[in-house]
C-alpha cells in the first residue's frame, strides 16, 4: 500500500500540468490538526464536473502531503465499471489502492483491518454530468455514512473550488427528454427531467486554481441506533448525508463570497 508521500512524484508531475495554484480557503478548518488527531477518516469530496476528479486527486493530495499527512494511505471507491474495463481496471486498482469494486462490508473490513488512513468518496458520483460543476449534486448513494459508522471514524467534508471551468452546461429542451430515455440509465434519466442541463466536458479549459476547504462531521447516528430494516436504515443514512450535501453547498458558497 502506498503513502500520500509515495504518490509525490506524480502529485507534483500532475499539478504543474493541471493546475496554477492550489490553496486552502481562510474558511477551512485547521486540516493539520484534524489529520493529526484522527487516525482513520472518511473524506466526503465534492466531484465538481465530470473532468475534475483527476485535478481535485493532485490538489488534494498536493495538500495532505502540506498538512501533515504524506505518512497516511488513501483507499479510494470509484465507479465499479471501471473494473471491468481491462486498461482501466489497473489503472482504477493503482489510484484507489483497492483491486476490486468491493460491496460496503467488504470496503468495511479493508479500512478497518488494513493500514489505510483515509476513505475516499465523491458520492455525487455520475449526478455531476446534470450540474454547473459549483451547485453540489443529489448524492448517488448516502451509504459512505454507514462506512463511517462502522468504521467508528468521522467524515472529513472537503470541497474545492475552481473546476467549474472544465464543463460546458448545456440546456436541453424538455422536447428531447423522450430521446435521452432510450440511451439513460433510469436515474440519469430523472436527473435530465429534474435539471434539463447536461455538463459537457470542457477539454479547453487549461490550468486551474484549485481552492478547497474541510470541515470535520461526526455523524449523530451510532452504530447501536443504525435500523436493521433495509428501507428504514436507508432513511437514516439519507437523511445524515443530506446534512453533509448542504455543509458542502455552504462551505462552497464560502470560498466564492470570499474571492
Amino acid at each position: 500500500m502506498r503513502t500520500f508521500d509515495d504518490f509525490s512524484l506524480s502529485t507534483q508531475v500532475l499539478k504543474q500540468f493541471y493546475t496554477k495554484k492550489i490553496s486552502i480557503s481562510p474558511t477551512s478548518e485547521n486540516l493539520r490538526d484534524i489529520l493529526n488527531k484522527h487516525h482513520k477518516l472518511v473524506v466526503a469530496l465534492n466531484h465538481g464536473p465530470i473532468l475534475a476528479p483527476g485535478v481535485v486527486n493532485v490538489a488534494i493530495a498536493d495538500i495532505f502531503l502540506k498538512n501533515g499527512g504524506a505518512n497516511r494511505t488513501p483507499m479510494g471507491i470509484i465507479w465499479k465499471h471501471f473494473y471491468k474495463v481491462p486498461g482501466l481496471k489497473k489503472v482504477a486498482a493503482y489510484i484507489t489502492q483497492v483491486k476490486e469494486a468491493y460491496n460496503l462490508d467488504e470496503f468495511v473490513e479493508q479500512f478497518v483491518s488494513h493500514d489505510y488512513n483515509d476513505l475516499m468518496v465523491m458520492p455525487e458520483g455520475e449526478n455531476c454530468c446534470f450540474g454547473d460543476g459549483i451547485e453540489i449534486q443529489p448524492y448517488l448513494s448516502p451509504r459512505f455514512v454507514e462506512i463511517a459508522i462502522k468504521a467508528n471514524t468521522p467524515i472529513l467534508i472537503g470541497v474545492h473550488h475552481g473546476t467549474h471551468v472544465l464543463a460546458s452546461p448545456l440546456e436541453i429542451s424538455s422536447r428531447y427528454n423522450r430521446w435521452f430515455k432510450k440511451v439513460m440509465p433510469d436515474n440519469s434519466y430523472k436527473r435530465l427531467k429534474d435539471t434539463q442541463l447536461i455538463s459537457l466536458p470542457k477539454f479547453s479549459g487549461g490550468k486551474v486554481n484549485i481552492e478547497c476547504s474541510f470541515k470535520l462531521y461526526q455523524p449523530a447516528l451510532t452504530l447501536e441506533q443504525l435500523a436493521d430494516d433495509k428501507e428504514e436504515r436507508m432513511h437514516q443514512l439519507w437523511k445524515e448525508s443530506d446534512i453533509i450535501r448542504r455543509q458542502m453547498q455552504t462551505m462552497i458558497n464560502d470560498i466564492q463570497a470570499n474571492q
